[in-house]
């Protein structure tokens, strides 16, 4: 008698292990299911921008953690602030049109002011090479203001879509309307710094008023990171460009 019961005991725990091998559902589900780790997040944004996240696991003693992880969402933010930064279908309609005027507006001030920054230097040394003086005066040639624009054009025409897509894409989203009132401001600066006889860049007046505007319309619109990288840039190109032309001076007196 006793040994069918341990015969009958042996048949059973092998029908069980058998029946838990041969049983699809045993095989993905442990039999013990309170050793399974569950891990749940929530996420969170503290003041500074970085996302909190909170890890809580059931099998620890020990209360949730919060968690600061370095991970900052400026690109998001700038995302989210851009895309409620539309016109209305009839406002874009009409700005699409009068943006026409004002591109116009804005190539006039422009030639009127950097073309003759770029222009100057030429000028002067026209005149000393047909009045074989330092100090001569005369009336600038045509020519030369149109071998300026063409220049411009040329330099547009070759490298001009990279500056556009960082100023009119990158630096802020820009609407028919906002890039109407953006045109005008800066046209409008440069026209009177020339009226003035006083030399600027457009360059300098285009990104001033797209980053106010942009900022005006959103505060989350502009990339303060491109706009960051644009002022280094001024601020270096004006000793390059000074100790390259010092150089070039230099090598010049060595060779007369």
């Amino acid at each position: 008698m006793l040994e069918n019961s341990q015969n009958d005991k042996d048949h059973k725990r092998n029908r069980t292990s058998s029946g838990c091998l041969n049983n699809p559902v045993a095989n993905v589900m442990p039999p013990n299911a309170a050793m399974i780790r569950k891990v749940s997040r929530q996420m969170s944004v503290d003041s500074e921008g970085k996302i909190l996240t909170n890890i809580t696991h059931p099998n620890e003693s020990t209360s949730p953690t919060k968690v600061s992880a370095p991970i900052v969402l400026a690109d998001d933010d700038l995302i989210a602030g851009r895309s409620l930064i539309k016109d209305r279908p009839e406002t874009g309609h009409v700005f699409s049109y009068l943006q026409i005027l004002t591109a116009i507006f804005g190539s006039f001030a422009h030639g009127g002011n950097d073309v003759s920054n770029a222009i100057g230097p030429v000028v002067s040394l026209w005149l000393c090479a047909t009045t074989l003086t330092v100090s001569g005066k005369a009336a600038t040639p045509l020519w030369i203001l149109v071998y300026g624009g063409v220049g411009i054009s040329l330099g547009l025409w070759i490298l001009g879509s990279r500056v556009i897509k960082t100023i009119g894409e990158d630096l802020a989203t820009t609407t028919p309307s906002s890039g109407f009132c953006i045109e005008i401001g800066s046209a409008l600066t440069v026209l009177i710094a020339s009226n003035f006889g006083i030399p600027i860049s457009t360059t300098h007046c285009k990104i001033g008023s797209i980053v106010f505007v942009g900022r005006f319309r959103s505060k989350e619109n502009v990339d303060w990171k491109i706009f960051k990288n644009i002022i280094l840039a001024w601020l270096v190109t004006v000793p390059v460009t000074g100790g390259l032309s010092a150089l070039l001076m230099f090598l010049m007196q060595q060779l007369a």
